[in-house]
C-alpha cells in the first residue's frame, strides 16, 4: 500500500474513532437528562436511537459493498467470420445510437 493511502485510512480511522466517542457522549448526556423524568422512556429513547445509528450503519455498509464489489465482466463471443464481426459491431454502435438519441429527446422533453 503506497503512503498517501496508509495516511488516509490512519486519518479516517481516527475522524471515526471521534465521531464514534462523541455520538456515545451525546447519547450519556441525553440518557441521563431524560432519565430523570422517566427512566423507561429514557431507555426506549436510546434503545430507538441506537437502533435507528445501527440501520444507517448497515445501509452505509451495504451501498458500499455494492460499490466496492468486483464487478461481473460479460463475456461476449464474437463470430468467427469477419462479416459477422463486422456486423456485430454495427448492431452494437447503432444500439448506442438509438440510446443516445433517446436522451437527447428525453432531456428535450425535459426542458
Amino acid at each position: 500500500m503506497r503512503r498517501p493511502y496508509v495516511l488516509l485510512a490512519a486519518v479516517s480511522v481516527l475522524i471515526g474513532l471521534i465521531l464514534l466517542l462523541s455520538i456515545v457522549s451525546s447519547l450519556g448526556q441525553l440518557y441521563s437528562a431524560i432519565a430523570t423524568l422517566s427512566p423507561l422512556l429514557a431507555q426506549l429513547i436510546l434503545l430507538l436511537v441506537i437502533l435507528a445509528l445501527l440501520a444507517a450503519l448497515g445501509i452505509l455498509f451495504y451501498y458500499g459493498w455494492l460499490f466496492l464489489r468486483p464487478k461481473r465482466k460479460r463475456s461476449i463471443t464474437l463470430p468467427e467470420q469477419p462479416n459477422d464481426v463486422a456486423a456485430v459491431s454495427l448492431q452494437a454502435a447503432e444500439q448506442q445510437v438509438s440510446q443516445i438519441e433517446d436522451e437527447i429527446a428525453r432531456q428535450a422533453l425535459a426542458e
